[in-house]
């Protein structure tokens, strides 16, 4: 896959930590990463706010108290990973911090940078596992087993249809993207097929193809119809390769 394959924000106390932290990350990750750095509490909010991020590096003296970011971030990613860099050792608070958030890892100012290694190995792992389950679309987190089909919104804007399994219902969520461009951003599983210059169709969720062609889902519109996909001539080879087997 071309590009960046995850996003990483450094949030540290001052930029020249910052650059040090980068250096190690880099030679760290065997992946390519967007690594974002920021010093300002403020700032690094907005950032978590406003896009997707797969893996954090906090400082607890960050402009503050760097347990307010830690708490912030969990209100939008529960499961990610977060290293936490402690001026001091702390066993107390340590103990708090592991016993407070999920997928944590907390280091000492003395285990820096050597060891750094072994807690970003492991959230990259975990990255990857968690990225191949899920996407972020429109700033709302989705499982990719959900997604049901991706259409053409008008006006270079795409639908993505899923199914909600707690409210029983077909939702929808739309943002400025061609269909292309959801298959270059999002298929890094395979799990999204073009089945039509119009349809994108998650083959998790096709049940089977009918008598007319059309592939039907799993799942029922929000009227308790069968939700009916179609196939086009240039795309059906593809898609019965595909999806040879499934049914």
């Amino acid at each position: 896959m071309k590009g960046k394959v995850g996003r990483l924000l450094i949030a540290v106390e001052n930029m020249k930590f910052a650059n040090q932290l980068l250096w190690k990350v880099r030679e760290t990750l065997p992946e390519p990463l967007k690594i974002l750095k920021e010093t300002k509490i403020k700032t690094s909010s907005e950032i978590i706010a406003r896009g997707q991020i797969d893996i954090f590096i906090i400082g607890t003296k960050l402009d503050g108290d760097g347990e307010e970011l830690i708490s912030f971030i969990r209100k939008f990613y529960p499961e990610h990973p977060v290293i936490v860099l402690l001026k001091d050792e702390d066993i107390r608070y340590q103990l708090r911090l592991y016993k407070k958030y999920k997928n944590i890892d907390c280091l000492t100012e003395d285990e820096l940078f050597d060891g750094l290694t072994e807690p970003l190995l492991k959230a990259h792992t975990k990255m990857l596992e968690y990225n191949s389950r899920r996407i972020n679309f429109s700033n709302e987190i989705i499982m990719i087993s959900d997604i049901c089909y991706i259409t053409p919104a008008g006006g270079n804007m795409i639908y993505l249809a899923f199914y909600d399994y707690k409210k029983k219902e077909l939702r929808f969520l739309s943002r400025k993207m061609t269909m292309t461009g959801f298959m270059k951003a999002y298929n890094r599983t395979g799990n999204f097929i073009r089945c039509h210059g119009s349809w994108i169709v998650n083959k998790m969720m096709v049940d089977k193809i009918d008598k007319t062609g059309y592939l039907v889902l799993m799942v029922k519109s929000n009227k308790g119809e069968e939700i009916l996909i179609p196939i086009s001539d240039t795309y059906r080879k593809d898609v019965l390769e595909q999806l040879k087997g499934m049914f």
